[in-house]
């Protein structure tokens, strides 16, 4: 009599690393780059949007802002999602092919019989297990080389983004300064000229610059409204959200020059493609 069967061996188990585990890497090197901590978090966590709305209730430095674009960002969430992806893949590639085992059993008719057991393994899977795993290893530490380079290309983004924000609001301040001097000069000339002191063409004079002013002071103001919303973008921020303010100036010029000495080795150092 036979009786064949059929059993499947795993002959390596393999488990996927936790999430902390695979986004450690990533959010050590953003703190050294960046100064700042990245988090790996669910779209439902609901304490992104608080540590968001916390942020915003302040005055925006360049810091809160930089928190603020890497925790409501949902592509760089993405991307993060690609570790878990890639893990996965590490996973497999540690995981042999099922072995068959056959169970041949053969009962002769005096009584007694034999079992005949044959197992059947994929050797070149085998062989290959050990390219298979450093290449799934390689891969992952791409998906986390990326994952960086993202994120500090994001924070890089919302620092441009921030300093024109400043920078617009500084340029609107020196508009307002001086549409204010041309409007009070202006009024000024009106005055004299109703008592006679000044001519006609000295008050329009007076007029025309006060008018020049409030042209300048009126682009100004759209040069801060168009930054604004560019930063919005960036941080991922709409409706009521967009009510922000700043606290930041520009920083002063420094006195020298920078040194130059070491620039091309420090560049190298820092870069994310060498």
């Amino acid at each position: 009599m036979l009786r064949p069967f059929v059993l499947s061996l795993v002959v390596v188990a393999a488990c996927v690393p936790g999430r902390g585990a695979l986004f450690g890497p990533v959010d050590r090197e953003a703190q050294h780059r960046l100064g700042v901590g990245v988090a790996w978090s669910d779209s439902q966590d609901p304490r992104v949007p608080a540590a968001v709305r916390d942020l915003l209730s302040r005055p925006l430095d360049l810091d809160a802002a930089v928190r603020i674009g890497l925790a409501n960002s949902r592509r760089l969430q993405a991307r993060f999602d690609e570790l878990g992806i890639a893990a996965a893949d590490v996973a497999d590639a540690t995981v042999l092919a099922p072995a068959e085992v056959d169970f041949d059993v053969k009962l002769a008719s005096g009584g007694g019989g034999e079992v005949e057991v044959n197992a059947v393994q994929d050797v070149l899977g085998l062989l290959q297990l050990p390219q298979r795993r450093g290449a799934a290893n390689a891969a992952l530490a791409a998906v986390r080389a990326r994952a960086v380079a993202a994120t500090v290309e994001l924070a890089r983004q919302v620092e441009v983004a921030f300093l024109d924000v400043v920078a617009a609001e500084q340029q609107l301040e020196l508009r307002q300064t001086a549409l204010d001097a041309a409007s009070a000069s202006a009024e000024l000339a009106t005055r004299m000229h109703a008592a006679g002191n000044t001519s006609d063409l000295a008050l329009a004079r007076e007029q025309d610059q006060r008018e020049e002013a409030q042209v300048d002071r009126d682009q100004a103001q759209l040069a801060v409204d168009t930054a604004r919303e560019a930063l919005n973008g960036v941080l991922g921020l709409v409706g009521d959200d967009t009510h922000w303010t700043t606290a930041a100036r520009l920083p002063d010029l420094p006195e020298a020059a920078p040194a130059l000495d070491g620039l091309e080795t420090d560049a190298a150092a820092a870069s994310l493609e060498l």
